[in-house]
């Protein structure tokens, strides 16, 4: 069974806590663990106008400090190496994108918010031999049209869906895990499911509706 750890942005921008969350990885039993390449000046603005002045961006700052350097992302992929545990990361950005193909990963995962950017999910097909894709807030139009995109960018490559609930933490009653049936029958793809919940009861309801693969945050 694949269990993909979530560590997100959990590293607060040190190398050593972005260690030791691989090896919490590898102590709990996931079969990789997946961080977050966010960069700021790539997805925010550093400033709003409001009131005839520029307001700093509280998210902007905050994300300049958690940052890790391309430098760094090489340190923390030497240490998953030596731990034994495969790493790759959720992307926002054909810089994000850039970076995690330097490093090398099995997989490329695109978050929900991206669901509908065509020209990030066709870079992602040209350059990793499998991506995953969260359909969060996403309508079956929607994800039909990004399967499509996949199918005709790059038909070699391997893509797997993954139902979610943006919500963090998201309830049991809000986690709908009958949406994996609806989205195995609807499409021929992996489904997988992307947990928020706090504990492991939707996961387990999942896997009963035909879930093949999961992401635990």
């Amino acid at each position: 069974m694949e269990i993909i750890g979530e560590a997100g942005s959990n590293h607060n921008g040190d190398v050593e806590t972005a260690t030791r969350l691989i090896e919490a990885g590898k102590i709990a039993g996931v079969t990789s663990v997946k961080f977050q390449f966010i960069f700021p000046d790539d997805l925010y603005l550093p400033a709003f106008h409001e009131n005839g002045q520029y307001i700093p961006n509280q998210a902007h700052a905050q994300r300049n400090e958690e940052q890790l350097t391309e430098g760094e992302w090489s340190q923390v992929w030497q240490s998953a190496e030596k731990i034994g545990l495969p790493v790759s990361a959720s992307v926002f950005c054909e810089r994000g994108l850039e970076l995690l193909k330097h490093l090398g990963a099995p997989y490329v995962k695109i978050a929900s918010t991206d669901l509908t950017n065509v020209g990030l999910i066709q870079k992602a097909a040209e350059k990793f031999p499998r991506v995953i894709i969260s359909t969060g807030m996403a309508t079956f139009g929607e994800i039909e049209q990004a399967v499509k995109v996949l199918n005709s960018s790059a038909p070699s490559a391997s893509f797997d869906l993954m139902h979610c609930v943006s919500l963090y933490p998201c309830p049991l009653e809000k986690s709908n895990p009958g949406r994996v049936r609806l989205l195995k029958e609807a499409f021929s793809q992996q489904i997988g499911y992307s947990d928020h919940t706090q504990d492991v009861h939707s996961a387990l309801l999942a896997l009963a509706k035909g879930a093949t693969f999961f992401e635990k945050h």
